[in-house]
């Protein structure tokens, strides 16, 4: 490494003041430095080997109705380094959905907006906001005009669903949800919701799908 001398003088009377013998060395040191710790930060930040593999996990416990199970392979995801944009975005759907306390679910709801950047999915988490303030009517609206901007995303079909249902448009929620299956058959989040709605209604079409 170069050696930076400095020297202390007085100019002109006024206060003492310190010049650098070589600014422009002690500049390009400072920046291949920054340079090199930025390089090791990202080596050192990057996830670790299965990280995918837990989020992946995680969504497929989601799709099959299985918050516990989300939760838990999150858990994992987090501890391997997964990143957060993905991880916060599922943990916030996963909390909602495991009636977790309205505090600990709007907490990583905002962490989640804090790094999540795809507009759909911010769309989804503006829509369970609502959902915790029981602003259903306004989530029916927010998710229709948000699958306008992304039509057929499984995410916001399945907001809207949620939002219909709850708002008590039960027969609008079913057709979304019948959409929803036909669109993505593997998907059976809340499908106890359409269970209901058939034993309800007798509707033996419904019971088949």
């Amino acid at each position: 490494a170069g050696r930076l001398t400095f020297t202390l003088t007085r100019i002109d009377g006024g206060p003492s003041a310190w010049s650098s013998s070589d600014v422009v060395a002690a500049r390009d040191a400072l920046a291949a430095a920054g340079a090199r710790a930025d390089e090791l930060a990202q080596r050192f930040s990057r996830p670790k080997k299965g990280a995918a593999e837990a989020l992946a996990a995680s969504s497929r416990a989601l799709n099959q109705n299985n918050w516990g199970g989300a939760l838990l392979a999150l858990d994992r995801a987090d501890g391997l380094g997964a990143p957060a944009d993905v991880a916060l975005y599922l943990r916030a759907i996963a909390s909602w959905w495991a009636d977790r306390p309205e505090g600990e679910t709007r907490a990583v709801i905002k962490r989640a907006l804090d790094v999540v950047k795809a507009p759909e999915k911010r769309a989804m988490l503006d829509g369970l906001s609502l959902f915790l303030s029981a602003r259903y009517g306004e989530a029916v609206a927010h998710f229709r005009g948000a699958l306008v901007d992304k039509p057929g995303d499984r995410d916001l079909m399945y907001g809207l669903f949620e939002a219909q249902w709850h708002d008590g448009d039960t027969d609008a929620a079913v057709a979304t949800y019948k959409d929803l299956v036909e669109r993505f058959p593997d998907f059976s989040m809340a499908a106890y919701h359409v269970c209901m709605h058939a034993l309800v209604t007798n509707d033996v079409d419904e019971q088949t799908w």
